[in-house]
């Protein structure tokens, strides 16, 4: 019957074209997954790396970097170099998303300490302890005594990590010309040296027949030569 046919007709027409529905949706479907999986890649590496490097790093993988603005330790990364990530390390991501990062915390500024009036030795030890490298000493004649640091740089309170000292090698002596002792009182001479500033040396001499011991028989340099404090006066006693 013509009715018939042609209801036959459109139900096969309505069914061809549900299965080329059916069929486009698929391939859609099959497309955007074949799409999104192109998009897939997985995240590198970073912990350690700079800033720059790894920018590059992730623009080779079509991916961006968003550095965070806290820092985060880490017990090996270096300073400013990127101690965390998210998402981790070979975890999957789809381009061109961003990898946020936080930096290793920066290192901490030493300090340099107070140094003046303290001993040399005094003065080594400190530097040591603080973290910081010393410089070869100068040293200047001062009215601080002998030994004593009088100058610093860089200022206490201020970060660094060389220290140069000036220590003070005493009270500047001038030379004097040493008077005639032989035959002086050598515990009184040798006194009055000291109080001078001069360093004096006393050896034994066999007392001669006739003389009280304790006087000075022989000195060293000559009586009028000019002796200062880096001189040693050498007094030949009588026993």
């Amino acid at each position: 019957m013509p009715i018939a046919r042609g209801l036959w007709s459109a139900g096969r027409i309505l069914v061809l074209l549900a299965a080329l529905g059916v069929t486009f949706t698929a391939s859609a479907v099959l497309g955007l997954r074949v799409a999104l999986r192109s998009r897939e890649v997985a995240v590198p590496d970073l912990i350690g790396q700079s800033v720059s490097a790894a920018t590059g790093r992730l623009a080779a993988e079509g991916l961006t970097l968003r550095v965070d603005a806290s820092r985060r330790e880490h017990p090996t990364v270096a300073p400013d170099r990127i101690a965390a990530q998210d998402p981790v390390p070979g975890e999957s991501t789809r381009r061109p998303r961003a990898v946020r990062v936080w930096l290793k915390t920066p290192a901490r500024a030493n300090l340099i300490p107070d140094l003046i009036g303290s001993t040399d030795r005094t003065a080594r030890i400190r530097v040591d302890q603080a973290g910081l490298r010393l410089d070869p000493l100068s040293f200047v004649a001062d009215d601080h005594p002998a030994g004593a640091v009088v100058a610093q740089w860089p200022p206490a309170g201020t970060p660094g990590e060389v220290v140069r000292l000036i220590v003070s090698t005493g009270p500047e002596a001038y030379p004097v010309l040493l008077p005639d002792l032989v035959g002086l009182d050598a515990t009184r001479v040798t006194d009055a040296l000291k109080a001078a500033g001069l360093r004096v040396s006393l050896t034994a001499r066999r007392r001669a027949p006739g003389l009280p011991t304790g006087l000075i028989a022989v000195q060293v340099p000559a009586a009028g030569s000019p002796v200062g404090a880096t001189d040693t006066i050498t007094l030949e006693v009588y026993r």
